[in-house]
């Protein structure tokens, strides 16, 4: 999306949003993904405090809704995690994806997208928090 259209594109997702968690619920899949749309387009728009408390927000209702270990949820866990890092809360963010990532690995295969996601971010939130050590590790753990 160019950049310009990101204005027009919150616009949209909060009369959608609005619209369509009165109808099926807020907690319906299809509210929680637009939930996320909104989420990401408001760090689009360098709004990340708002981001940080929509994505928060579905976090604790995917978790309600789908459970812990869903994919979605690890998902919503990893779109925190980087909302944290955007406001500079890297020690936050760490954990977060320590446990979404442990989630993954044993629901999910190793190679599956999300798992790989969640390794490659938090490797790289571990570097920024001067743990390079750890990053490494986590990277070749399966070699």
């Amino acid at each position: 999306m160019a950049s310009g259209q990101h204005q027009p594109a919150h616009d949209l997702i909060v009369f959608l949003r609005r619209t369509w968690s009165g109808a099926p619920g807020a907690d319906h899949p299809d509210s929680l993904r637009l939930s996320n749309a909104l989420a990401v387009t408001l760090n689009y728009l360098g709004r990340h405090q708002e981001a940080y408390g929509v994505h928060e927000d579905n976090v604790a209702r995917s978790r309600r809704v789908r459970g812990d270990d869903h994919p979605d949820t690890l998902a919503a866990v990893h779109n925190l995690a980087l909302s944290l890092h955007r406001l500079g809360r890297v020690p936050e963010a760490v954990p977060l994806l320590q446990d979404a990532r442990l989630r993954a690995v044993r629901v999910r295969d190793p190679d599956h997208r999300v798992t790989e996601r969640l390794t490659k971010t938090l490797a790289a939130l571990l570097r920024l928090a001067g743990r390079e050590h750890e990053a490494e590790e986590l990277l070749h753990e399966r070699d």
